[in-house]
């Protein structure tokens, strides 16, 4: 079974395959049932936590960038 974030990030596919970027995505982007832009906006601030505490991306924002860079 699908975690979260690997349902989440099938859905970032979706969503940049449909649109060619992520960038688009505001926070009230839903994508197959999912509050798509608002995760999004989670996960980079999450992220820029992490940064700050261990100077290197997080593996989350690794899969994401891989999606859309």
């Amino acid at each position: 079974m699908a975690t979260h974030f690997q349902r989440a990030l099938s859905c970032a596919r979706a969503f940049a395959d449909a649109h060619g970027t992520l960038v688009n995505a505001t926070t009230d982007t839903v994508q197959d049932k999912l509050k798509l832009g608002q995760w999004l906006a989670n996960q980079r601030s999450k992220d820029r936590a992490y940064q700050h505490r261990h100077g290197t991306p997080s593996s989350r924002a690794l899969a994401l960038s891989a999606v859309d860079p």
